[in-house]
């Protein structure tokens, strides 16, 4: 028995020398270090380079306007830090000098159409910012609409801080059964820095677009 109460004793002992070392030896740091987000870095990059660009230069312009197209959410933040001059080099990059429309049809041997109109508003670049569309697709025999035609309406911005604010206006009349079938909408896009600043600039482009029994059609757009 004081045999065992030795060994207990001892075993004790034993286990708080261990405690007593291990308190005593530093907390050892993690050998990785947290490292921000790809895109965080470029857009440092893009800040650090704004200080010996010529923005003047169209080259170093569509340079900032990429880094500003990949810097998601924090696009306004992006644009607040940088310099004045490389501010006003961004927004007459993005002011919108003129317009555009394309027009395609597509066609089958049943007697259907596919009718696009695209309108594109575009910088002094010729680069095209943003763009509204509107399709419509019915079918015919010559005489009047064998089907009910399917529209469909959407904007595309292909530039920074521009963003595509929805539909503002809406209306159809004709269809099935009928001579023709006309669709007209309106969309809304935005020019918006963020912050104090806000929105700038706003363009309502509409479309007009009618389709007929025989196969023809028209359309007619404005800003």
């Amino acid at each position: 028995m004081k045999e065992m109460k030795v060994r207990i004793i001892i075993g004790v002992a034993i286990a708080m020398m261990v405690l007593l070392a291990m308190s005593a030896v530093p907390a050892m740091a993690c050998p990785c270090e947290q490292q921000e987000p790809f895109d965080k870095i470029e857009q440092q990059k893009a800040l650090n380079d704004t200080g010996t660009s010529n923005w003047s230069d169209p080259v170093s312009v569509k340079a900032l306007i990429e880094q500003l197209s990949k810097a998601g959410d924090n696009t306004d933040a992006l644009y607040a830090s940088l310099p004045p001059d490389a501010q006003a080099a961004v927004l007459e990059y993005l002011k919108v000098t003129q317009v555009t429309t394309n027009v395609s049809t597509t066609g089958d041997d049943r007697g259907c159409k596919s009718y696009q109109v695209q309108v594109n508003w575009k910088n002094a670049l010729g680069q095209t910012l943003f763009s509204y569309f509107q399709k419509i697709d019915w079918c015919y025999d010559g005489s009047i609409i064998t089907n009910n035609p399917t529209r469909l309406r959407w904007g595309e911005v292909y530039a920074p801080l521009w963003s595509f604010d929805g539909h503002i206006g809406n209306s159809e009349s004709g269809g099935i059964n009928q001579w023709s079938y006309e669709a007209w909408t309106q969309g809304k896009f935005k020019l918006c820095l963020g912050g104090d600043i806000g929105c700038i600039q706003y363009k309502y482009p509409w479309i007009d677009m009618t389709v007929y029994g025989d196969g023809s059609y028209s359309s007619s757009t404005g800003t």
